[in-house]
């Protein structure tokens, strides 16, 4: 078995409301007792969305934190994967930001993950733009570049960042397995020393897996992996139909130049984002993960990044702050979940996460996003308890201590943490919540 010690370092950057996540994971190969390293370290890095306000022109503050947030990764590294939640302006309207300060550091992306939209989810997500911004602040060249955005992401992410590898990611219904040692990463590894790789396998991982010793064998030891939520409009008849009459075709027979087309039109996408809310108006509270009864509750991509055993960290399990001789070197687990903009409110919807996710990955969240930036018709006290030893939840807000009506964080939310003892920091500008774990294997 693989020895040695890893060293993660998250920021959940200050952008107030939008998201800009990024992590790094270092490992170093120790020698037996653990005291003399062994060969180079390698990294495993990941970001998580990058938007900030609602427009297509991101907030002033987002420049900012996208060149600190470049500046902790080395002149002519890498980016293992570069993960977007889903296509809402504040999560998505930085990337031409981001791409320009990683190219100039030389910095590359490896591999993009997006959501998979269909064409009556891209219809409706312009239409939503347009919604939102009908100030007349967005102009027909950032429309436009949305509208391509999403009618051929393939297209627009190799461009922005050349090389990398778009995997759409469809909705989440089979329970992922954990890593396999048996993967085919192309590390050999040498008697007694290790080397590492970053690999992805068939089931959707990303991690790093390594392999040396007398017996060459490979041993996973850190996950990245994708759950994405099922859309409302999945499988709707209804809005098929209303998409097909607007259009005047099957949508079967929508090609890419076709939808860039039918984007461009913006009584069409006005007139479609309207009839698809109307039907969402009309769903059983049951079928919409959000409370909201607007909004199509696209689907979002989740990321849970987290170690895989066995690692020595102790089991939080809440409860020890209340006691009066709390322990003060109970480390925090060492998993992250990303939440984007997931509608996770009802226990049905946390339970098709954890069903995907599974409990062991969920008993390694340490730090959590709270989706849709700490909305309290999107997350309630089913999801928090599914991470029995979630320690702190990062909120992507405008508001530095949370209000009522429509303001992020609302104070119903902060109220769920509080009463679980679970930490909560709001990114407000230029607030950086960091953290950072070490551990031994």
């Amino acid at each position: 078995m693989w020895q040695g010690k890893y060293t993660l370092d998250a920021t959940q950057w200050g952008v107030g409301h939008g998201g800009l996540n990024s992590q790094t994971v270092v490992f170093q190969p120790l020698k037996r007792g653990a005291t003399e390293a062994v060969g180079n370290p390698t990294s495993l890095r990941l970001i998580y969305d990058c938007g900030a306000g609602t427009g297509t022109n991101p907030r002033a503050t987002l420049s900012g934190a996208i060149d600190r947030m470049a500046r902790t990764v080395p002149r002519g590294g890498t980016i293992d994967l570069l993960a977007i939640s889903h296509f809402d302006m504040d999560h998505v309207n930085g990337l031409d930001l981001l791409a320009a300060a990683l190219k100039d550091r030389s910095i590359v992306v490896n591999r993009v993950w997006a959501p998979v939209l269909n064409p009556v989810e891209a219809l409706f997500a312009v239409g939503e733009l347009d919604e939102v911004t009908e100030t007349g602040s967005t102009g027909s060249t950032e429309r436009d570049a949305f509208a391509s955005l999403v009618a051929a992401p393939e297209a627009v992410f190799s461009e922005r960042f050349p090389g990398s590898t778009l995997t759409p990611v469809p909705t989440s219904r089979e329970s992922v397995p954990p890593p396999r040692a048996d993967v085919d990463s192309g590390v050999n590894g040498v008697d007694g020393i290790y080397d590492e790789a970053t690999t992805f396998d068939a089931s959707g991982h990303i991690g790093l897996i390594t392999a040396g010793g007398a017996s060459r064998t490979q041993d996973p030891l850190w996950e990245i992996v994708p759950y994405a939520t099922r859309s409302v409009l999945e499988g709707s008849t209804q809005v098929r139909l209303i998409a097909e009459g607007i259009i005047g075709k099957s949508l079967s027979k929508c090609s890419s130049d076709d939808l860039r087309t039918l984007l461009a039109d913006k009584k069409l996408t006005k007139a479609f984002h309207a009839a698809v809310q109307n039907h969402h108006r009309s769903l059983p509270a049951k079928d919409r993960p959000s409370a909201a009864r607007t909004g199509a509750n696209l689907s979002t991509l989740c990321v849970y990044s987290g170690p895989v055993s066995p690692y020595r960290w102790a089991r939080n399990r809440r409860g020890w702050k209340p006691l009066a001789a709390a322990p003060t070197s109970v480390p925090r687990a060492p998993g992250w979940l990303g939440t984007g903009d997931a509608g996770l409110l009802r226990p049905a919807h946390v339970q098709a996460m954890v069903d995907v996710l599974g409990t062991a990955r969920l008993d390694r969240v340490g730090v959590s996003s709270a989706p849709h930036h700490g909305s309290r018709l999107d997350s309630g006290g089913a999801l928090w308890d599914a991470m029995p030893n979630l320690d702190l939840v990062t909120v992507e807000a405008s508001h530095p201590q949370g209000s009522s009506g429509r303001t992020h964080p609302h104070v119903q939310v902060m109220q769920h943490l509080a009463n679980r003892n679970i930490t909560a920091a709001i990114a407000i500008d230029a607030a950086d919540s960091s953290w950072s774990d070490t551990g031994i294997r």
